[in-house]
């Protein structure tokens, strides 16, 4: 679900040097502006959780209107959740089906993009682009702006998709410690 040839993967931890909040945010920026700048680089971002690393973070969701299925408890709906930096999905090579990818301008809003599972679960496979969700009843709207194609999340022989939602690793006032640059390069 996302490509592998001409990447480069390098996992930074501020957090470890004593840097904390808005701190972490600025080296996470900064270290984004240098690799974009270099030579043959195509696209760079970041993801707090590496692709297919076995590390991954859970949140619930609320969804308004929908209906939970046989067995489900409205308040405990689970699914994958990833930081992300902006233009991830360029960086990564994921397929966006509709919507667009996070910018440099997602800085305040309060933004995500899906995969088809989250879609189908929770809009019966309906765009979900433009609709709302949140972490959690009664917390603050999400917009959704973009759907990606499923992918692999934990092992490369998952059969059944997940529930993804990804959100602006930059907007987090208490962002993680330690990230992982996502680099692209054209050779």
């Amino acid at each position: 679900g996302y490509a592998r040839d001409h990447t480069l993967l390098a996992t930074i931890d501020p957090g470890e040097a004593g840097y904390k909040g808005p701190q972490i945010t600025q080296i996470y920026r900064d270290a984004l502006d240098r690799a974009a700048a270099l030579s043959g680089v195509h696209s760079a971002s970041l993801m707090a959780d590496r692709l297919m690393s076995g590390r991954f973070r859970m949140s619930t969701v609320a969804v308004p209107g929908y209906t939970p299925q046989h067995g489900e408890d409205p308040n405990t709906l689970w699914i994958v959740q990833n930081l992300v930096g902006p233009h991830f999905l360029s960086a990564s090579g994921m397929h966006l089906i509709a919507g667009r990818d996070f910018t440099d301008l997602d800085t305040t809003r309060p933004v995500a993009i899906v995969n088809q599972a989250f879609a189908n679960h929770f809009f019966a496979g309906r765009n979900p682009v433009g609709r709302s969700i949140a972490w959690g009843p009664g917390q603050k709207p999400v917009e959704v702006v973009g759907l990606i194609a499923d992918f692999k999340v934990f092992i490369s022989r998952e059969n059944h998709p997940q529930d993804v939602a990804l959100i602006p690793l930059l907007q987090q006032a208490d962002p993680p410690n330690q990230a992982t640059l996502l680099i692209r390069t054209d050779v």
